[in-house]
């Protein structure tokens, strides 16, 4: 039903969308699947897009990178500038009434196409926070959007969140669900040849983490310390896509190994998903419950964190 729903808002003539400026692969592809957008570099002005968009009555469409209950409107995948390029419920107070200016606009709806930003409970209150002022239906997404040949895709198990005006914030839905399985070692795949390494064979981990401000958090650990975070993710399945996301990178995860093998890099992406960095086409999912262990290590080791 939302999908019905949202295709209708999203395809209509008298659609309107801004896009984050930023150029990157996600970002240029929505550009090709929405080619009447307008782009925009900060909150204000993809608020303010809507409002140029001519027509009395438009179905609005903001486009950029997102997690759960954000969308970067500015700063591409990573958002340093949380004040004026992060739409979040963790800051509406910095950008809701910037949607007093719609007040004249009659929107039909306001589709928010950022990965995971409809999911989980956050995301559900960002949409009625934003219904509830512009007295227009929300909807988001609650999984990964990917983009390949200026065609967007829907992460399969997910679906559409939507907010009503005038109403309580609707029940959550959480993301797509990944149960765990043991695993005990790790799979690359680098110059295209894949590689299987026990977990034993790494030497150290690298974990950098992305906070509010441009700085990252540094921990190193040694491979016996990580050995827990390192089998909620599902190393031996990695999968190969050309479909570009719109995640946000919330974190880095370097593996070292000895001077033979060397290390390897991953993004971390709204912290479920790992990129290779060697091999960006090549994917890792995390199992249920790596958000939670990830947040929880930094607070543990609160006293080890480096700024950087």
């Amino acid at each position: 039903m939302l999908t019905n729903l949202f295709l209708n808002y999203s395809t209509a003539n008298e659609t309107c969308v801004t896009i984050d400026g930023t150029g990157n692969k996600a970002l240029d592809c929505a550009r090709v699947a929405f080619r009447k957008s307008l782009p925009h570099e900060a909150t204000k002005t993809a608020i303010a897009n809507l409002g140029h968009c001519s027509g009395e009555v438009i179905k609005g469409n903001i486009v950029g990178h997102g997690s759960v209950g954000r969308i970067i409107t500015g700063d591409g995948a990573e958002c340093s500038d949380p004040v004026h390029k992060c739409l979040s419920i963790f800051n509406f107070p910095c950008w809701i009434e910037e949607f007093a200016s719609l007040k004249e606009k009659r929107l039909t709806a306001l589709v928010l196409w950022g990965c995971d930003t409809g999911a989980e409970q956050y995301g559900a209150n960002l949409l009625s926070v934003i219904a509830n002022k512009i007295k227009t239906p929300v909807i988001a997404p609650t999984g990964i959007l990917c983009c390949n040949d200026g065609s967007i895709s829907l992460e399969d198990g997910a679906t559409w969140q939507k907010a009503e005006p005038d109403q309580p914030a609707p029940q959550p839905i959480k993301v797509p669900s990944h149960p765990l399985k043991v695993t005990d070692s790790v799979v690359t795949i680098i110059n295209g040849q894949r590689n299987e390494f026990l977990f034993q064979a790494v030497t150290h981990v690298d974990f950098f983490y992305r906070t509010a401000s441009p700085k990252r958090l540094h921990l190193a650990m040694s491979s016996e310390r990580s050995s827990y975070l390192l089998q909620l993710i599902d190393f031996q399945r990695p999968y190969s896509t050309d479909c570009e996301p719109l995640a946000t990178i919330t974190g880095k995860l370097v593996l070292h190994f000895d001077e033979t093998i060397g290390e390897v890099g991953f993004d971390i992406l709204n912290n479920r998903i790992l990129r290779s960095i060697h091999e960006p086409q090549t994917f890792y999912r995390c199992f249920d419950g790596f958000d939670v262990a990830f947040l929880e290590l930094l607070r543990l080791e609160t006293g080890n964190l480096l700024f950087e």
